[in-house]
């Protein structure tokens, strides 16, 4: 059995100059300028920070606001606004994935997330978009069983980032 290579979010940094990691995965977490490159090279790959800072998800690294900004060409009250739609909508688009497993749906359940995939991502959340693309790709396979497996870490991984995010702009309002 061949291994499976690493993610650039579990790589160490020798492991991501050395080109043993998937690299491509991390390619939604670019900056605009370097997503137009078709080579990604270590500068653009973003390993979450593990200190207290806000803008990085904090001691958890559950995302990168730094990043997402970057993204949003700088515009802050965009990121804003982004933020408070997500944290608006996101107990309703983890209903829509349970309703969905309960009753075993394979389109709504790829569905589901996928909307999750593209909502956590505007955060450069990686923990919860890998989980997100896990299930997706599990439901868009057939797998209905181990995506419904997987549905848990999911809407674990959306509500850690969903309760950091709602730190992070009580912190911001203060």
């Amino acid at each position: 059995m061949r291994a499976q290579p690493r993610l650039a979010h579990e790589a160490s940094e020798q492991e991501l100059l050395s080109g043993r990691c998937d690299a491509k995965r991390r390619r939604s977490t670019a900056p605009k300028s370097a997503e137009k490159n078709s080579t990604v090279t270590t500068e653009n790959i973003v390993i979450m920070p593990q200190d207290s800072n806000p803008a990085s998800g904090g001691a958890e690294g559950l995302y990168d606001l730094t990043i997402a900004l970057e993204r949003m060409d700088g515009d802050a009250s965009l990121l804003d606004e982004v933020i408070d739609i997500f944290l608006d909508d996101y107990e309703n688009s983890l209903r829509d994935l349970r309703q969905a497993v309960t009753s075993g749906d394979q389109a709504t359940i790829q569905r589901a997330a996928h909307t999750l995939k593209g909502a956590v991502g505007n955060f450069v959340a990686q923990r919860a978009s890998d989980a997100a693309l896990r299930v997706e790709s599990l439901a868009r396979a057939g797998k209905i069983p181990e995506a419904i497996i997987l549905a848990p870490e999911l809407e674990t991984e959306v509500a850690r980032l969903a309760a950091a995010l709602k730190v992070y702009r009580h912190r911001e309002a203060a």
